[in-house]
């Protein structure tokens, strides 16, 4: 389960709460969505954004020898 779905929460100080939810489709691709609801003053101006986000992950090969680096992941 650890490996499919990721879910976590944030808060940035006096200014906002984030959700975010991603699912790892297959092994090359990530789907991912974040909500950042505002609660500082700017609430009264918006009502929070979201963010849709697609990871695609690349092997990269390390010159004639054939060896394969994964894509560094930054999560």
């Amino acid at each position: 389960f650890h490996d499919l779905v990721t879910v976590g929460a944030s808060y940035r100080s006096g200014d906002a709460f984030l959700w975010l939810f991603q699912l790892q489709l297959n092994e090359k691709f990530k789907f991912g969505y974040a909500y950042d609801m505002t609660s500082s003053g700017l609430n009264q101006f918006s009502n929070g954004t979201h963010e849709l986000m697609l990871n695609f992950q690349i092997d990269i090969s390390r010159g004639i020898s054939g060896k394969f680096i994964p894509c560094p992941d930054f999560f």
